[in-house]
């Protein structure tokens, strides 16, 4: 799929390349200001459970500004979907659309992708009121509950395999859904 231009004069959404690793990592440890995250992308690019991944990124020429990041998890019952986790956006491009447009891009290409027809649902852990922007909505209440308990305001992604799925997870303020079609 070919670049998608993103919010701001000369950003535009591409896959991330494997050469780019550092400088994706460099824009989690910037936008969170540890490197909990940056490990976490790192790990989830080795785990070859959480495979396939869609790495996006938001560059302005060859000035990575973002960083979104899908992996693979199955949900139990031979249903399988998405987990977005992490998306970052340098502090001094954050608020200019530039997460929004990873996320719609991202979305986009999971739709289109030849894994999207067996991709039933797309599940985020963080803020009800930014993510609800794009289609999320509680997980729970649409009777598909997310892909392992969290505990309110855990941090990090973890091991699923306890649960019973495979594939990272992250702790936040609520799973949250996007079906699929």
């Amino acid at each position: 799929m070919s670049a998608a231009p993103a919010a701001g004069s000369g950003v535009t959404v591409r896959e991330a390349r494997a050469e780019e690793l550092e400088r994706l990592l460099a824009v989690h440890r910037a936008a969170f200001g540890s490197d909990e995250e940056a490990g976490l992308v790192r790990a989830i690019l080795m785990d070859e459970s959480a495979a396939p991944t869609l790495s996006l990124v938001a560059a302005d020429r060859d000035d990575v500004l973002g960083h979104i990041l899908f992996s693979r998890v199955q949900l139990g019952g031979g249903a399988d979907g998405s987990i977005l986790c992490p998306l970052a956006v340098m502090p001094e491009a954050q608020a200019r659309g530039i997460g929004g447009a990873l996320i719609r891009e991202g979305l986009a290409r999971l739709a289109a992708s030849n894994a999207g027809d067996d991709v039933r649902a797309v599940f985020v852990y963080g803020d009800p009121a930014y993510y609800g922007r794009f289609g999320f909505t509680a997980a729970i209440p649409q009777e598909l509950p997310p892909p392992a308990s969290h505990p309110r305001g855990a941090s990090g992604c973890v091991d699923g395999a306890d649960a019973g799925w495979r594939g990272p997870r992250r702790g936040g303020p609520g799973a949250l859904l996007r079906r699929a079609g």
